[in-house]
């Protein structure tokens, strides 16, 4: 190694003191999702034995995300507005204003939600049909009487999304992954218990389970802080029409991004009935990947780079940023890759049973190859919007965000016709792609500089370690496929082994092409492996 390249890799090096922190929470968050993605997935097969691609569950899908588009409103944006400005409060006036803007917002919030959930009820008719002009009456009927207990259940969410932000302003991580586990959890259960005799409706109810399950353990948590909450709404709160108006711009960013898959509903009603159930198994586990590292890193680097921008530490923002992307790198691209590789056993082994056939997981994986682009794509777009929350460049995700629905809509128009179900996955793929490239191009002049030159490098090597290593996998899967039975516990040991092998492959390639970043993470996760140990005896 040279001098130069000496100096280049010291000069980008992690401090170990001051990232150690956020990685082992990243890693003990990562093992939480890791459990609650597990299952997730088996909601797919439950649910696909259950109902396959049947109008009946289409007409669920619709319905859920109607709900989910007008949750979106308050909801995907409270968490990124309640955050930063309650975190600022605090630390700029002391924790009594930081409390009454808290009771202050969430009353707010919750007073605007109670109106939404009323207005879903009463026009859900309309809206089903607005969303999906294509669908058969009967399933029209069936989705608008989904629409309205959907609303219901959407209120418990919404107690768990506020709960879930203070106890993040808080710094505690832990208890809103272990509640989405136990929801999970108890969302399987219930479907399992009551699948008989009500139909399609186990969902929704089974959603209001879950809900509950979740909310009351946040709320035995939420009781341990020193979280004062009351009844009152000061509006003359210095925060609170700042907060207003943040919420009202991340709000609108997250209602574009429901507009994309409703978009693609749209569209597909128009196709043969199971064409919107196929959408939704392939996008299904897309969205599982990205709500993975939500979870797991964006989370915890969104509250860091949020403190440093109340306190204008701009080369701190930089340094997080660059952490997130490179982490974001480390995990997603090799997971992307092994998914791309050997999406049809993994569909075989996740959906084909009870209803649906051989041929519909082969529908379902084409879709997928498509759709994953935009795994990658909004995988590097959420570090890179939660940066522009950070430091309150709320006009440029709005912008940002407005463009690439504009975007995917017109790809869409454009690949409806010619390809068809996976002309729509292949437009939000491109999309999400471009969106990301764009975004980040925005985001270097916001912070004065993103080391852009580095950020890209490493990418493409990790690129071609992903590749490589999941090619792999893929060739040894395909070279023991006959020795091994077809049966589940055949396809279970074909895919470990492939995976186990596409890991060693993954790690000696970037250890090879001196990517120090990997020893870094796997150092961390020998030392929480090693406390474990002393733990236990």
């Amino acid at each position: 190694m040279t001098r130069t390249s000496k100096i280049e890799e010291l000069q980008h090096a992690l401090p170990m003191a001051e990232e150690i922190k956020i990685v082992k929470t990243t890693i003990i968050l990562f093992v939480l999702a890791v459990l609650t993605r597990i299952f997730q997935i088996l909601f797919l097969p439950l649910v696909a034995a259950i109902f396959g691609t049947s109008g009946e569950f289409e007409s669920f899908i619709i319905a859920f995300s109607i709900s989910t588009m007008f949750g979106s409103i308050l909801l995907s944006g409270f968490g990124t507005v309640f955050i930063p400005t309650f975190t600022e409060c605090k630390l700029r006036n002391g924790e009594e204003s930081g409390l009454n803007f808290a009771s202050s917002f969430i009353n707010l919030v919750l007073v605007s939600y109670i109106f939404i959930v009323i207005i879903g009820i009463t026009f859900a008719p309309w809206l089903v049909s607005i969303f999906a002009p294509g669908i058969a009456p009967i399933f029209k009927h069936l989705g608008a009487r989904l629409t309205q207990i959907l609303f219901i259940a959407s209120f418990f969410v919404t107690l768990t999304a506020i709960i879930t932000a203070v106890l993040y302003s808080y710094r505690s991580f832990i208890i809103p992954s272990i509640a989405a586990l136990c929801g999970t959890v108890a969302l399987l259960a219930s479907i399992i218990a009551i699948k008989d005799g009500i139909g399609i409706y186990v969902l929704p109810v089974a959603l209001i389970l879950s809900g509950i399950i979740s909310f009351l353990i946040l709320l035995v948590s939420i009781a341990k802080i020193n979280f004062r909450f009351r009844f009152t709404v000061n509006l003359r709160h210095p925060a609170i029409r700042e907060a207003g108006a943040m919420l009202f711009s991340v709000s609108f960013v997250g209602i574009l991004g429901q507009l994309i898959m409703i978009a693609n509903r749209f569209f597909a009603s128009f196709l043969p009935e199971g064409s919107i159930a196929t959408m939704e198994y392939a996008n299904r586990l897309v969205s599982m990947v990205i709500e993975f590292f939500a979870l797991s890193l964006i989370i915890p680097l969104y509250q860091r780079m949020s403190a440093e921008s109340a306190l204008n530490e701009g080369d701190k923002i930089r340094t997080s940023f660059s952490l997130g992307m490179k982490m974001t790198a480390i995990i997603l691209l090799p997971l992307t890759a092994f998914l791309i590789f050997l999406r049809v056993p993994i569909f075989t082994l996740l959906l084909e049973y009870g209803k649906f056939t051989p041929q519909n997981t082969l529908e379902v994986s084409s879709v997928f190859l498509y759709l994953s682009l935009a795994m990658i794509g909004s995988g590097f777009g959420q570090i890179i919007v939660n940066t522009f929350y950070a430091i309150k460049r709320m006009k440029a995700v709005v912008i940002l965000s407005l463009g690439g629905v504009m975007l995917n809509i017109l790809l869409d128009a454009a690949l409806f016709k010619p390809m068809g179900l996976e002309g729509l996955a292949l437009a939000t793929g491109i999309a999400a792609i471009l969106g990301a490239a764009i975004s980040i191009g925005v985001l270097r002049r916001a912070l004065g500089g993103v080391d852009g030159f580095y950020l890209s490098k490493f990418i493409l090597k990790t690129s071609l370690a992903a590749i490589v290593s999941s090619g792999s996998g893929w060739f040894l899967f395909n070279a023991i496929d006959n020795l091994t039975a077809v049966d589940f516990t055949g396809q279970i040991m074909k895919l470990g082994v492939s995976a186990i092998t596409c890991a060693t492959t993954y790690v000696l390639l970037m250890s090879f092409l001196r990517m120090g970043e990997i020893n870094f993470v796997l150092n961390i996760i020998k030392e929480r492996l090693k406390i474990a140990r002393t733990n236990s005896v």
